[in-house]
């Protein structure tokens, strides 16, 4: 039986793997294990269920509390940093092209990268300091023999500070071994630009695939057009709206409208205070229900770091009005698959800030609100906006018709009142430059990759012109 290496920088990576049932499908075909950058030992439930299907690695060389290790992944994250900014430097203007690199992830070295750049030392410096990564790397999976797999499947985000997926990807080549990344989220691929490439790439979308052949310089025959695994939890579902609201703790009757909060800073405090107030003035029907659906946390945390992030005040508590309902995660006590299971067959139409649950909501056939000004200009500590709007995978949306667009604060109550009219004869299909979503399972179309890579060793003929 052949063997593979499943890898990612944390276990959470490896969400979409086991809730789409891949691990399930490729086991009884070959002998899977798993190699984890950095391993959440309190992570249980993660930890059980993919004790199921193998054994469980940690890189101890990515975790090692050295000066050596930490200035390793220093240089790295340079080389990463300067390396998208060189590839970057003919689509944007000067004075934006490193505060659009940099702004989100590493605001504290803006300044540095200006002056390397300014400098004209910045190609020198990556070029130097990446060929000394390359020649000199570093054993990732001590105690173990990479090349005793057939292949290496890689949780590919690109961005990582940790370093871990550019090192793997690096000792891979060296020893090799075939590797294989298997995008993870939507942007990735079209905002980012990795360091270090796959040897095979399975991507979400059409726009992916475009920018892994146009920019990333990844030949055609080494792309897979699978979809995201991510999306195969909502194939076949059944449940109906009445039982999802009931497994979900919503009203049964109404409509309801889910707001979904991201992991950006935005205008959540100012949301969540302006549709109480339209509620309590009457401004929509009494069966009308709204659903804060949080990132990560319930009302208290969710709230609580809006606060502070958005005003750098402390938590004030909300007396919200009878119809504003709070996604509270610890009472559900419900797995993530099922729960976006119930979510998108018991709302009504969303709001959200461009984010991939637009992209999801049209795949059920869901109007959506985009949110489309600017905070800072109500005095919201935020950055990257407007221009966060115009991201290049956001335009599989923009070029979307029955997108309705929030343009400022003002227009809010209006807004959801087109929503709650839609009748969803604007909307079409999911398009397929956001993901490829068709009969197949994204599960599916990367076990048959598989093996093709395994066989064959390309996708295509297409390497009679491509290198």
């Amino acid at each position: 039986m052949k063997k593979i290496l499943i890898c990612s920088s944390n276990i959470t990576q490896l969400d979409s793997f086991f809730d789409s049932d891949f691990l399930k499908k490729i086991s009884g075909t070959y002998k899977i294990n798993f190699l984890i950058g950095k391993l959440n030992k309190k992570d249980l439930k993660r930890i059980s269920f993919l004790k199921k299907y193998g054994d469980i690695f940690e890189s101890s060389e990515i975790n090692k509390n050295s000066l050596k290790n930490s200035f390793r992944q220093k240089i790295n994250l340079f080389c990463y940093f300067g390396n998208e900014i060189l590839k970057n430097k003919e689509r944007f203007k000067n004075d934006f092209l490193i505060k659009r690199t940099l702004e989100v992830n590493a605001p504290h070295l803006i300044k540095i990268f200006e002056f390397f750049y300014k400098t004209k030392l910045l190609s020198f410096c990556v070029y130097s300091l990446s060929f000394f990564l390359r020649w000199n790397v570093i054993n990732i999976f001590k105690g173990q023999d990479i090349n005793n797999y057939d292949i290496v499947l890689v949780a590919f985000k690109i961005y990582d500070p940790t370093s871990f997926t550019d090192e793997l990807l690096r000792y891979c080549k060296k020893k090799n071994t075939t590797t294989y990344g298997i995008q993870i989220n939507w942007d990735a691929l079209v905002f980012r630009i990795p360091l270090e490439k796959p040897d095979f790439l399975a991507v979400w979308g059409e726009q992916s695939f475009s920018f892994s052949v146009g920019l990333h310089k990844i030949s055609p025959y080494k792309i897979f057009p699978t979809g995201p695994l991510a999306f195969d939890i909502y194939k076949n579902n059944n449940i109906n709206q009445k039982s999802a609201r009931k497994n979900l703790n919503l009203p049964e009757n109404g409509k309801i409208i889910a707001i979904c909060l991201s992991d950006i800073v935005f205008d959540d405090i100012f949301i969540v205070k302006k549709i109480n107030e339209l509620l309590k003035n009457s401004f929509f029907s009494k069966d009308t229900y709204f659903y804060f659906k949080g990132y990560r946390f319930g009302k208290n945390l969710t709230l609580k770091k809006s606060y502070e992030l958005e005003y750098n005040l402390d938590y004030e508590d909300l007396n919200t009005h009878q119809n504003i309902f709070f996604w509270e995660p610890d009472s559900l006590n419900m797995e993530k698959r099922d729960y976006f299971r119930n979510f998108f067959k018991a709302v009504d139409g969303i709001i959200s800030t461009f984010s991939t649950m637009s992209v999801e909501a049209l795949l059920h056939n869901l109007p959506s609100i985009a949110l489309h000004y600017n905070p800072s200009d109500y005095k919201v500590n935020t950055y990257g906006f407007p221009f966060k709007f115009y991201s290049y995978h956001l335009y599989s949306l923009r070029n979307q018709k029955g997108l309705i667009y929030c343009n400022s604060r003002e227009e809010l109550g209006d807004k959801i009142k087109d929503l709650l009219n839609n009748n969803n004869k604007n909307l079409y299909k999911i398009p397929l430059t956001s993901v490829y979503y068709d009969e197949e399972s994204a599960s599916d179309k990367i076990k048959k990759s598989i093996e093709v890579i395994l066989t064959k060793g390309k996708r295509d003929k297409s390497d009679l012109g491509y290198k």
